[in-house]
């Protein structure tokens, strides 16, 4: 299978797809995306829809005793990703 094909799967399962966003939970194909720190050395961009999904992922490890991957920040206060 090529890239393209595989790329062509992905975007007919998720038609709403943000092509700058890293995540898979979005709900339209445009909109800001923010570059989100996960560490030091490491970002993550997630548009606003997948930014909710994973701060609920996190508040979901934090009730089960693991560590917060993400801070519990508005998504306004992260710097948008340009491009």
């Amino acid at each position: 299978m090529t890239v393209e094909t595989l790329l062509n799967i992905y975007n007919e399962l998720h038609p709403t797809n943000n092509p700058n966003c890293d995540g898979e939970h979005c709900t339209s194909n445009g909109g800001k995306v923010r570059i989100i720190p996960l560490d030091d050395s490491c970002n993550v961009h997630l548009c606003r829809s997948c930014y909710q999904v994973e701060l609920t992922f996190n508040t979901e490890r934090e009730l089960e005793g693991l560590e917060r991957i993400l801070p519990d920040l508005p998504f306004e206060v992260y710097p948008v990703k340009l491009g």
